[in-house]
């Protein structure tokens, strides 16, 4: 960590891009989970937390739907198992394409020279093995909390019991869907490090964009206007 932190300073543009960078997109992140704690009509996040709410007390008011509830709880395993396996596989590219460049004293990538900064490129891709790492780990943790909520619904079966379930179920799926959505964050992330490979401007601009399209497709403009009203 030391070293990567001296290389960092000893690039100061990388550094000062890599700082502005953190600070929008962890800004950006706050600043959403305070709306939508705020107002769960604000984002389509908010949104679902209710809707899976909704779900499961409908769930719980039929004593359980033993065929709908295995179904949902089989496609929400199966994409964020999907989604944990490319982070493998992206993990190992990565690391594949650091180990070569770690041999190299020139290091090459699209036609650009790193030369004596290959050092540089190593602190990069270790930031952008990190980001996948930790998606890897928030999926595999989503996946984990399905198959745990899967014996929670099976208590709905009793009347007596699903008083006691049916909360202990809400805080699991939502939980989930929480760490479900940090992993995508974390692909959503990885964009401007990626491009952060080509120059320190890329790194800004990627930046910018991305924090652009995720406030687009985080809000619900049209549920907010009725809200509003």
């Amino acid at each position: 960590m030391e070293q990567a932190i001296a290389v960092l300073l000893a690039n100061p543009i990388d550094f000062a891009c890599l700082l502005l960078s953190i600070i929008l997109l962890l800004g950006y992140q706050q600043l959403f989970r305070f709306k939508t704690r705020h107002n769960p009509h604000y984002s389509l996040f908010g949104m679902s937390n209710e809707a899976r709410k909704e779900w499961l007390t409908m769930l719980a008011a039929r004593g359980g739907d033993d065929i709908l509830a295995v179904q949902t709880l089989r496609n929400s395993t199966m994409a964020a198992t999907f989604l944990a396996s490319t982070a493998v596989l992206l993990i190992l590219g990565t690391l594949s394409f650091g180990a070569q460049a770690g041999h190299s004293e020139n290091s090459h990538l699209f036609g650009i020279r790193y030369g004596d900064a290959h050092s540089l490129l190593l602190v990069k891709v270790m930031i952008i093995v990190l980001l996948l790492i930790s998606a890897f780990f928030c999926f595999t943790t989503a996946i984990r909390i399905f198959n745990h909520l899967g014996y929670v619904i099976a208590v709905f079966h009793d009347a007596q019991k699903t008083r006691t379930a049916l909360p202990r179920a809400i805080m699991l799926i939502n939980r989930a869907g929480g760490y479900y959505s940090l992993g995508m964050r974390c692909y959503y992330f990885l964009i401007p490090y990626v491009f952060w490979l080509f120059g320190a401007g890329y790194l800004l601009a990627a930046t910018i964009g991305v924090m652009i399209v995720l406030y687009r497709i985080d809000r619900a403009p049209a549920l907010q206007m009725d809200c509003d009203h």
